[in-house]
């Protein structure tokens, strides 16, 4: 990931060394954590100026990866009232020289503290979670549009890796019906197409899963020959290893 001729040798080893940690399976908690809260510590540090825009993209989205896929670890809230303040305090150091960049940048660190502070407990995310087929009104819209695409993937992710696949299936079901207004109404999800993608499978995974095979045929007869071609192609190279809702 960090093989990039703008950054130096030393800094490109000191990322290296913590995406291992990072990603180790027989890491403690612990050491994950304090090896993130370095990570956010060097972002800020970085001469950004330096970069290119892409690149410096590509490193916070690194950051900000890991740094979901610890917060909203259910482990996190053991570690919460020792190492919150700190975390935060380094994405706001960071995001203050992110920001001289780019003002860009000032949504995706915002949405990434809130979550730090506040993982699951938002009153529309555990209604969302919770409720089959919920209804998609001003207050939804306007979660999912804060919330971005890239974070609803991260959440589904972590709910079917916790087997709460009831959960993740509810809320996948609320953006993909939230998606379906927004071609209508004419406002953005913020989401790429790659992972407008991911959020679809998952989903289709999920309806199997739960045999709502019916749902599953109406969504195939809306993609095109190429569209379902890929999405053959997707499911094909999907590992079980990689979360249990692709069994």
């Amino acid at each position: 990931l960090f093989l990039y001729p703008q950054i130096s040798c030393i800094m490109q080893f000191f990322l290296q060394k913590h995406e291992y940690i990072l990603n180790n399976k027989n890491e403690s908690f612990e050491n994950k954590v304090e090896s993130l809260i370095d990570v956010w510590q060097s972002v800020g540090e970085l001469n950004l100026s330096k970069f290119d825009i892409r690149h410096v993209i590509q490193i916070m989205d690194w950051a900000k990866l890991h740094a979901l896929n610890i917060v909203l670890t259910a482990e996190w809230n053991a570690y919460k009232a020792t190492h919150q303040s700190k975390l935060l305090q380094e994405i706001e150091k960071a995001q203050t020289e992110l920001l001289k960049l780019n003002s860009g940048f000032a949504t995706r660190c915002k949405k990434l503290a809130d979550v730090v502070k506040n993982p699951w407990e938002d009153g529309v995310l555990m209604k969302l979670m919770k409720t089959k087929d919920a209804k998609i009104g001003p207050e939804e819209i306007e979660f999912f549009c804060v919330e971005t695409a890239y974070v609803v993937s991260v959440r589904l992710k972590k709910l079917c890796e916790s087997q709460c696949e009831d959960l993740a299936l509810n809320l996948v079901t609320a953006f993909m019906n939230c998606n379906k207004l927004s071609k209508n109404q004419n406002f953005s999800l913020n989401a790429t197409e790659t992972q407008m993608w991911f959020i679809f499978d998952i989903y289709i995974a999920l309806l199997y899963k739960f045999q709502e095979k019916q749902k599953i045929v109406v969504l195939l007869k809306e993609l095109s020959f190429e569209e379902g071609l890929q999405l053959v192609k997707r499911f094909a190279k999907k590992r079980v290893k990689i979360s249990k809702i692709w069994m």
